[in-house]
């Protein structure tokens, strides 16, 4: 009975990195997902199909822009920019303006666990290797009490472990 108090009122986020993204022109500072990466962003749309996802996030980054979009066309959503290091930005609008929203945001490799631990969460996992594509972190935000799940979706794509 507690436990569903807390999700009644409490703010859902759900976390990702971008998806697998094409590597051929290492000059490139802005590519797209590659095949393995839009099939992902199929994946997370299927994963969160379900979850009322009421507001997304990402940076202006093609290949973030490309995870969300299978996802925000299925909820007739629009997608939210955010600069890649704006914890302060992301907390603000989470804590205080989307209260009671389930929310995606995805992020990069090096601010996906500074974003959760911004928001409050205190994770086994410390950071996103290169390989860690496939990892989804969950928050139930009440208050100043985080609550975090971190988890897998679509095909095995990770080098670390949780």
């Amino acid at each position: 009975m507690l436990q569903q108090a807390f999700a009644q009122h409490s703010t859902t986020v759900y976390l990702v990195r971008h998806a697998e993204k094409q590597t051929q022109d290492r000059k490139n500072q802005d590519p797209s997902l590659n095949q393995l990466g839009k099939q992902r962003a199929e994946d997370l749309k299927t994963y969160l199909a379900k979850e009322k996802i009421g507001h997304i996030f990402t940076t202006p980054y093609k290949r973030n822009q490309e995870t969300a979009a299978p996802l925000a066309k299925h909820l007739d959503l629009g997608i939210e920019f955010y600069e890649a290091h704006d914890t302060a930005f992301l907390t603000k609008r989470v804590k205080q303006e989307l209260v009671g929203k389930r929310i995606l945001i995805v992020g990069h490799s090096n601010t996906v666990i500074k974003i959760a631990e911004a928001l409050g969460a205190k994770l086994s996992l410390k950071e996103l290797q290169e390989e860690d594509y496939d990892f989804i972190i969950q928050l139930k935000i009440k208050g100043d009490k985080v609550k975090s799940q971190i988890k897998h979706f679509g095909k095995v794509h990770h080098s670390s472990s949780i």
